[in-house]
């Protein structure tokens, strides 16, 4: 048993010094989704509820600094890890949002909502994620 933990163990580590693309995509997109869901849950907890995207912008640029080709290259693995947490925790929110509203006001008007939500502003989120994970893979690019 301690000899698979320990091939486990190399693996991973493996996979995060590798220097592929689906590794830095990987790594850079389970880093910007626990930064979101931090992010989530800091923003429920302030008077205002804007967010620059922090989760994003270090899933891409660890993405960016992991990934080992040309600087096109590390932009879409940057730009991959920053819209797969939105891909994942979009529908997660608008489940949210669709329970908390529910209770307020009717179905209908909630369903309606959440149609409108999904097609006009999860299309942009992830725009957006991809954008910014991009310039975070850029500026890790630069710097490195």
């Amino acid at each position: 048993m301690a000899h698979q933990q320990s091939t486990l163990q190399d693996e991973i580590v493996r996979s995060i010094t590798s220097g592929t693309f689906a590794a830095a995509v990987l790594w850079g997109a389970i880093v910007c989704t626990l930064l979101n869901i931090v992010e989530y849950n800091m923003t429920g907890l302030l008077t205002s509820s804007y967010t620059v995207g922090y989760g994003q912008l270090v899933g891409g640029a660890l993405a960016g600094a992991l990934y080992a080709g040309p600087r096109q290259e590390v932009l879409k693995a940057g730009g991959c890890a920053g819209a797969i947490s939105v891909l994942v925790l979009g529908p997660i929110t608008l489940l949210l949002i669709m329970t908390e509203r529910a209770l307020t006001f009717g179905i209908e008007a909630v369903v309606f909502e959440s149609i409108v939500l999904l097609l006009t502003a999860y299309p942009v989120a992830a725009g957006f994620g991809a954008l910014i994970g991009g310039i975070g893979a850029y500026i890790s690019r630069w710097l490195s």
